[in-house]
């Protein structure tokens, strides 16, 4: 495996990391899937860069590589975390919006009973 590519492609996908989660920190979302897909991209890149040697593993990375690639692995999971909370409390806020949207619309009815 040529080191500097797969530094390369470790820092891009590092920054591309860094980013991301400061956009969803904001609740940026709307273009979420284009910063997922951009992730998807970049680890294509890694794994083409780490592919060949597979096989000898992480025995060949250096030690602040393999640092490197475990805050990263963290980084997802802490993001995987928030973005599930994330869709329970949306979850949460529709049904909530769904209730009062039906007691709206059974209100409304009524009035429109009464002024029949």
């Amino acid at each position: 495996m040529k080191e500097t590519a797969f530094q390369l492609a470790l820092e891009g996908l590092e920054g591309l990391t860094r980013l991301h989660t400061g956009l969803e920190a904001s609740e940026d979302w709307p273009s979420s899937l284009d910063r997922l897909q951009a992730e998807v991209a970049a680890v294509s890149r890694l794994s083409a860069v780490a592919s060949p040697s597979a096989v000898a593993g992480r025995s060949q990375l250096s030690p602040e590589m393999g640092e490197r690639l475990d805050a990263l692995l963290a980084s997802y999971s802490n993001r995987i975390a928030r973005i599930e909370l994330h869709k329970r409390q949306n979850r949460m806020e529709l049904a909530s919006l769904d209730q009062k949207r039906d007691i709206a619309v059974s209100a409304l009815q009524l009035y429109s009973r009464g002024r029949n």
